[in-house]
């Protein structure tokens, strides 16, 4: 056909990309956390946490910063306009501080004079595109990390599952498919590491003015009522900008020096092509003459448009596509190290597209492999099938290892692999063929010959190499997961955004979620109950951002996005207290807002209660950094010192126990709460 496309469909009439060609990343969470509404939010973010940094350092009035903040959301500007208004000046940042200024205007007019104050667009863009990239790094470690524990089931579930090793597609020695799954785990850890040492490392702020020199931020700092800067200004605004994005701050400004950006995409390439490693192996095993795994069964998945009898390993597929490309876009990113001047025409603008293909492809497929790994179907039935097909062969290698030192090494592999030719043609057994040979025979008898001819007793060191895979991480991770400068410290994580409904509708950081003015997130407050009927309460640490020493329940936290929320308040218990429970009961659901008066941290949470039992007895094990002290109070003292001193409390614990006490009628761990 030759007819003009429709103008309804050439002028985005059908909306942006969904991901028609690129199902690996539809619909997941990292395709979320790299749309245009999503960089547009995080370019809007550097510019509030620019502003809030310059308040910081006594640039600009906290008044301003605070309305530049409240104006910096997405819903507030039209992407579509601004993607086209682009084309005027080959960036987005320009109408995005046009349109920004407009709705501070509007609202603090006083502020809109420091909107973008000294700064340019590559500073707003890059710090935005590393905002983009930490939070879809985190939601990728996070799968990368659930994907590896659902291999390590399958790796230690069949630790002596013999299947046939294939080394150029051939059937090669026998192997276990636990060490096969413990090897895609290890691949899979090894890019989970990866990704934390780029968070750790730093994704860095971008704060270089013009052309490098921070020339602008000092201009006006120079001219401000409070007269020259300090020498100090440049440090103390990069720390002060450091702190309000949860970023690093870089050595040296970064417009021309892409290390950033070819970090990123290193690391990447590496976690497709750990995925796509999987990708192929379950594509060979579920082959039809193969048959030894399948992807999890689900209605509808894997069908052929043509084919009624067709299931195709459709999640293997969407990780070998992501793994293909991935390296190819990445290399494109690297290639745009050879950047000219102190800020390149062209070679900056080619990174975005390339990063964000990246990002949303590994992230996708992350997810994707989650879905295998916890689904994966394991066939060892076929296994055993398929290892008969070259019979004793397949250990052939062992008989030529005991004949060597009797024969020769070569005159050992000579007879060996005659036998097995012999044996294929002739059908006779292996065994058969070797007994009748005479200097086999000389040295073996046919017991001996038997006996080695078990493929089930060549494995070799596979189990042990298996519990060892194992056994490697069982501390670190855990490790990991309650560090306070890793890749998973608190304030880091991912929390799980919702309407007023409790609907996932997002996510984004625990520091952004209670930065000013506060998004409504999901989070679960565990009440803990003796046999006494006593409740525990714990101080919480000093290091807490929010409400620090105050008096709460016995733990309280967010879910990841996507998980469960018993399943995250069981852990945060062992984690706090120490204390291991196999049921919490869900008593009910809170909603509320606090602003925390020492640091202006806002909680802004959809709480669910839950209730746990405990012996009068139990031993807790503090975490100090967490806790700074517990007690035990019977509900009608805690409700007295809660109506006598709230300033001690956090200020969400009375709606916690008012969830709890409405759950007596239904829940007997309750029954001690209600209220007389």
């Amino acid at each position: 056909m030759t007819e003009s496309i429709p103008q309804h469909v050439a002028e985005g009439g059908y909306g942006p990309d969904a991901g028609l060609l690129s199902p690996v990343r539809a619909g997941t969470p990292a395709e979320a956390a790299t749309s245009d509404v999503a960089w547009l939010q995080a370019m809007l973010d550097a510019e509030a946490a620019l502003a809030r940094a310059q308040a910081t350092v006594g640039l600009l009035p906290a008044a301003a910063a605070a309305g530049i903040t409240r104006a910096a959301q997405a819903d507030r500007l039209d992407v579509r306009e601004l993607a086209v208004a682009a084309r005027e000046t080959a960036n987005p940042v320009v109408g995005l501080v046009r349109a920004l200024t407009r709705v501070v205007t509007a609202e603090a007019p006083e502020a809109a004079m420091y909107v973008h104050h000294g700064s340019t667009s590559q500073d707003i863009f890059d710090t935005g595109a590393m905002l983009v990239a930490a939070r879809t790094l985190r939601l990728i470690h996070a799968d990368l990390d659930r994907a590896a524990a659902a291999l390590a089931v399958l790796a230690g579930r069949h630790r002596d599952t013999v299947m046939a090793g294939r080394t150029l597609a051939l059937h090669a020695v026998p192997t276990t498919f636990g060490l096969k799954a413990a090897g895609w785990r290890r691949l899979l850890l090894d890019a989970r590491d990866r990704v934390a040492a780029v968070l750790d490392g730093g994704l860095p702020v971008s704060l270089g003015g013009a052309a490098g020199t921070l020339a602008g931020y000092l201009e006006f700092a120079e001219n401000s009522a409070d007269g020259p800067a300090p020498d100090d200004y440049v440090d103390r605004l990069l720390d002060a900008y450091s702190a309000e994005t949860g970023l690093a701050r870089p050595p040296l400004p970064w417009h021309a020096l892409r290390t950033p950006m070819a970090d990123l995409a290193a690391v990447l390439a590496f976690v497709t092509g750990a995925l796509g490693k999987l990708a192929v192996d379950v594509q060979v095993l579920t082959r039809t003459e193969v048959g030894e795994v399948a992807e999890p069964t689900v209605a509808g998945r894997g069908a052929s448009s043509a084919m009624p009898h067709k299931r195709n390993p459709v999640l293997a597929t969407m990780l070998r596509t992501a793994a293909l490309q991935v390296p190819v876009l990445s290399a494109g990113v690297v290639q745009c190290l050879v950047s000219e001047d102190e800020r390149s025409a062209g070679t900056w603008h080619a990174e975005w597209q390339l990063l964000r293909e990246c990002l949303r492809l590994a992230g996708g497929a992350a997810h994707t492999a989650v879905e295998l790994a916890e689904g994966l179907i394991v066939r060892p039935e076929r296994m055993r099938d398929n290892l008969a097909l070259t019979g004793s062969q397949v250990v052939s290698e062992r008989v030529s290892i005991v004949l060597a030192p009797m024969l020769g090494k070569a005159r050992a592999k000579e007879l060996l692999s005659q036998a097995s030719i012999e044996a294929d043609q002739t059908g006779r057994s292996l065994a058969d063929v070797l007994a009748a040979v005479p200097e086999v025979a000389e040295q073996l008898t046919d017991g001996d010959i038997k006996r080695l001819l078990v493929p089930e007793s060549y494995v070799g060191a596979a189990g042990i190499l298996v519990d060892r895979e194992l056994g490697a991480d069982s501390h670190r991770g855990a490790v990991e997961k309650r560090g306070t400068d890793g890749v998973l410290a608190r304030e880091s994580q991912l929390v799980e955004l919702v309407d007023t409904a409790g609907n996932a509708t997002g996510s984004c950081t625990v520091a952004e979620a209670h930065t000013a003015p506060g998004r409504t997130h999901r989070a679960f407050s565990v009440l803990l109950i003796d046999d006494l009927g006593r409740v525990l309460i714990q101080q919480r640490a000093a290091e807490k951002t929010r409400f620090a020493l105050r008096w709460a329940n016995a733990c309280c936290g967010h879910p990841a996005p996507g998980q469960s929320v018993s399943d995250a308040a069981t852990e945060r218990l062992v984690e706090e207290l120490g204390v291991r429970l196999t049921t919490l009961h869900p008593a009910g659901v809170y909603r509320y807002r606090a602003e925390d008066p020492e640091t202006g941290r806002v909680e802004d949470e959809y709480d669910h209660v839950l209730l746990g039992r405990v012996s009068s007895d139990c031993r807790l094990a503090l975490n100090p950094a967490e806790v700074a002290g517990v007690r035990w109070l019977a509900p009608d003292r805690l409700r007295g010192e809660l109506a006598d001193h709230p300033d001690g409390y956090a200020p969400w614990l009375p709606g916690v126990l008012a969830a709890a006490a409405e759950s007596a009628d239904r829940l007997p761990e309750a029954a001690a709460l209600a209220l007389p």
